[in-house]
């Protein structure tokens, strides 16, 4: 009799499915297949979600030399246990026959979960993510087991046609006195303004400007950057990281010249790691930097906190979401507080580490192409 299973996968019911969402329930099947009869304890899935975080802090010593002191901090988001078969009593065994075989698991979704974030990129398991994962584990015995791990992406409900994203931000209006080499005094004026906050992760940001450069000195350019912050919290110490992902330019602006811009595009990529404000370890925030380039004097620059969500009123109406169901298993540690389509690659049996690796995902186009600016 074998003593372990030829392959175990598992496999979702949906496995082309982008993202989950809030009260989506998740469900599959553990997928054996054995050579000849296998004895096991137990079969037991684990649905798991956490943020973690890991901040450098650079600091003194009593001697004065430079240290660095490492602070982490995890929040557990999702603690879903199912046993799809055998019991947890140790000294049982069932025997799982030759073939083919398939155990059904499901777990719904709690609201509020914060939107899946990690570096696909990445070949190891990196701190400062939110992570979600269905593990199986399949006990032999005592001392001998099989795991498998599967990730799973969630994207939070982020409207943007909500009622505290309607007012759109203050136009921007900016005016400075320059000279030209003759010393003669000059003029030149930014007005900037945007009709809304919120914005789709695939939709243009429509820029409205007027440059007016009434001095005898000619202007490099007026550059507009869709700028992400992301801050992460560890033990009260932060670290914030910004990254450019996308920009357009006027080019050079003539002196006595006004350049005029109604509703200009700035295209953004197919995805954006959404706006993430439900996690209280990581923040993901969006800006849209101006930066009116002056020669041989400082540059004007201004910013605009725009929104980057996810749904719309219509969006929300055409999902069907129902309500959570009674489930087989026991919920541990589940936080419900407020305070990334292509089939992913065949699984086997993983080690934790390898964990990114498999990830399927959507495209995070912005983080491939983003330019680190601090």
């Amino acid at each position: 009799m074998p003593k372990k299973a030829k392959s175990i996968q598992l496999i979702f019911d949906d496995d082309r499915k982008k993202f989950y969402r809030a009260r989506d329930q998740l469900s599959g099947v553990v997928l054996l297949q054995s050579l000849g009869n296998v004895a096991v304890v137990n079969i037991k899935v684990h649905v798991f979600g956490k943020a973690d975080t890991e901040v450098t802090e650079v600091c003194q010593d009593t001697d004065g030399k430079r240290q660095n002191l490492v602070h982490k901090a995890e929040k557990v988001y999702l603690d879903y246990f199912q046993l799809v078969c055998g019991t947890d009593d140790t000294r049982g065994l069932s025997i799982i026959p030759e073939g083919e075989h398939r155990f059904p698991f499901s777990c719904n979704l709690p609201t509020d979960l914060p939107s899946s974030l990690q570096r696909h990129k990445e070949k190891k398991v990196t701190p400062n993510a939110i992570r979600y994962y269905v593990h199986c584990v399949v006990n032999y015995s005592e001392k001998k087991s099989d795991n498998v791990y599967k990730p799973f992406q969630v994207q939070h409900l982020l409207n943007v046609d909500d009622p505290v994203f309607s007012v759109p931000p203050s136009p921007l209006i900016e005016e400075r006195t320059v000279t030209s080499l003759a010393c003669i005094p000059g003029d030149i004026k930014l007005t900037a303004s945007i009709a809304r906050q919120a914005f789709l992760n695939f939709e243009p940001i429509l820029i409205n400007a007027e440059i007016g450069n009434f001095s005898r000195r000619r202007l490099t350019a007026l550059e507009v950057a869709l700028i992400r912050n992301e801050e992460y919290n560890a033990e009260g110490v932060s670290n914030t990281k910004s990254y450019e992902i996308a920009k357009i330019s006027t080019g050079r602006i003539a002196a006595r010249q006004t350049i005029h811009w109604s509703s200009e595009p700035l295209p953004l990529p197919d995805y954006l790691t959404p706006t993430l404000l439900n996690c209280p370890l990581i923040k993901v925030n969006y800006q849209l930097e101006f930066t009116l380039k002056i020669p041989g004097a400082e540059n004007i620059t201004r910013k605009l906190d725009i929104i980057i969500g996810t749904v719309t009123n219509e969006i929300i109406s055409q999902l069907q979401i129902n309500p959570p169901q009674s489930q087989a298993g026991s919920r541990h540690n589940s936080t419900l507080s407020a305070n990334p389509d292509t089939p992913p690659p065949p699984y086997s049996v993983l080690e934790p580490n390898n964990l990114d690796d498999q990830t399927p995902s959507a495209p995070e186009v912005d983080s491939m192409a983003a330019v680190a600016i601090n």
